[in-house]
């Protein structure tokens, strides 16, 4: 059976963008209070250097272009649900998953990116001067809408990171389930690190550690390419380890996906509780059917929600008091604060 309903890791991960959300409101309203009390001083021949440059965009591409990828992410979106739901194929998925890695990885070179406009979205949202492109919103939310209505097809063969390591998982083993949940909340932490970095100093983390650009686009510092053939090393054994223990658009997919109106199911039929399904998946994404388990479903679902609705009051009054009480410290990540506290 697959995953499906509110369960007590669904709450966790509430909690935990709940309160990056929290923090960030917070945090820059402190900095649009700050920015208020920052005067220049005029010296005569100096040209105070504008920190807003680097977020600049380059040159764009032509407004055709920009759509006729986005046709191609809609269009594979719509193939892989259908694939997934309605065929049940997976030789079709991995046909999918090539034309991924062909088009949105190398003749793309990983742009189009919906795990990287979760940063162009939270830009436009701290930075006033920023405006994000609709095309960009439209990649952004596109998955988002796909994952409500059919779960996460667009991990399983539309997303050219996700699809790159499915095709490197050649002698794929499985992680005590233990271990998983622990990795798993590792990409909810650098979801809420790259959304406060990027709020702060427009700095896209995310692109900046994607392990498959670099070969996608033959190029990055060594460092970088270290990470990326760490990542495919350990994709060998360990299926899709950055989409798992990684990904931040991942951790929002965990999140909305329990509520999707579709899900996948093994076997599409009600589950006979015949067992021959566990121990195969090597993503965990299996739970074990349990009589249990089946009998108290519509229980343990509202009971989570229960635990859902507490832990949101709890977090909407505790965390923005640890967010005020942070300000001062992260004040000194933006550069209007650092000018600031040099007198500029």
């Amino acid at each position: 059976m697959g995953r499906g309903g509110v369960t007590g890791k669904t709450v966790v991960r509430l909690l935990v963008v709940t309160t990056v959300l929290a923090c960030l409101v917070l945090e820059k309203s402190g900095l649009a209070i700050a920015e208020t009390q920052l005067v220049r001083p005029e010296i005569p021949g100096y040209k105070t250097p504008d920190w807003e440059a680097p977020l600049q965009q380059a040159t764009p591409r032509t407004l055709a272009a920009e759509y006729f990828d986005l046709t191609i992410l809609g269009l594979g979106l719509i193939l892989a649900s259908y694939f997934a739901l309605r065929l049940r194929s997976r030789r079709w998925l991995l046909l999918l998953a090539v034309g991924a890695v062909v088009w949105l990885g190398f003749l793309r070179k990983g742009c189009i990116c919906s795990i990287g406009a979760i940063q162009n979205v939270v830009l436009s949202l701290s930075t006033a001067s920023y405006t994000v492109p609709m095309f960009v919103v439209l990649i952004f939310v596109l998955p988002l809408v796909f994952t409500l209505l059919f779960g996460r097809t667009f991990c399983a063969a539309v997303c050219p990171l996700g699809a790159f390591q499915e095709l490197l998982a050649l002698y794929p083993v499985q992680i005590p389930q233990w271990v998983d949940d622990i990795l798993g909340l590792l990409a909810h932490i650098f979801l809420g690190f790259a959304i406060v970095v990027t709020s702060i100093s427009g700095v896209f983390v995310i692109c900046q550690y994607d392990p498959m650009v670099s070969f996608f686009r033959l190029g990055g510092s060594w460092e970088i390419w270290l990470f990326s053939f760490g990542v495919v090393l350990l994709g060998i054994f360990v299926a899709r380890p950055y989409c798992r223990f990684l990904c931040p658009l991942g951790a929002i997919f965990r999140i909305l996906s329990p509520f999707s109106r579709w899900h996948l199911r093994i076997p599409p039929e009600p589950c006979i509780l015949c067992r021959l399904c566990e121990g195969v998946c090597p993503y965990n994404a299996i739970r074990r059917p349990t009589e249990l388990e089946s009998a108290r479903g519509g229980g343990r679902s509202r009971s989570a929600l229960y635990e859902t609705l507490v832990g949101l009051g709890c977090i909407l009054v505790l965390f923005p008091l640890l967010a005020y009480g942070m300000g001062p410290a992260g004040s000194r990540l933006d550069r209007r604060g650092q000018l600031g506290a040099r007198g500029w």
